[in-house]
């Protein structure tokens, strides 16, 4: 059954159908999963979809991924949104996750920081640098700090 197709599930349900759908060949997960990301009524589902997209680790997904990050009205999703891309690592998402650094919730921030680490283009470091000297919340620059130690210099675009 299409989780898409089953809005009468209750939340719960839908969830856990959803991180399912992190098994499945990426192609018909990622057809599954998009529609849930940017419409699903719950965020828990919303924020298993965003997980289950990082698991495929397919480009496809980045677009709706950076689009949940910057305009999800719930924080675990962006939060989760934004593991995901760097689960990815994609440098098409490197604009967006710069961005979300400056997040409200210091976690979306934290999660965006790692992110960037992980892709690691000379944008991502420079942002880091920036993070660890100012954001507002030490746990945020902090991480900063960690992903910055023994970085081997930014990944060439």
């Amino acid at each position: 059954m299409a989780v898409a197709d089953a809005p009468e599930l209750d939340s719960s349900t839908r969830e856990d159908e959803v991180r399912a759908l992190a098994n499945a060949p990426a192609p018909e997960a990622i057809t599954t999963l998009l529609p849930i990301l940017a419409s699903d009524d719950a965020r828990a589902v919303r924020q298993a979809s965003a997980w289950a997209l990082g698991e495929t680790r397919s480009e496809a997904a980045v677009p709706a991924l950076t689009q949940a990050l910057l305009n999800d009205e719930r924080h675990r999703v962006r939060e989760a949104a934004a593991q995901a891309l760097g689960q990815i690592r994609s440098f098409a998402a490197v604009e967006a996750l710069i961005e979300a650094t400056s997040d409200p919730f210091s976690a979306v921030r934290a999660r965006a920081a790692e992110a960037l680490g992980a892709i690691g283009s000379a944008d991502a470091i420079a942002t880091l640098v920036d993070i660890s000297q100012r954001d507002e919340n030490a746990n945020v620059r902090q991480t900063a700090m960690r992903l910055l130690q023994g970085h081997p210099g930014p990944n060439p675009r």
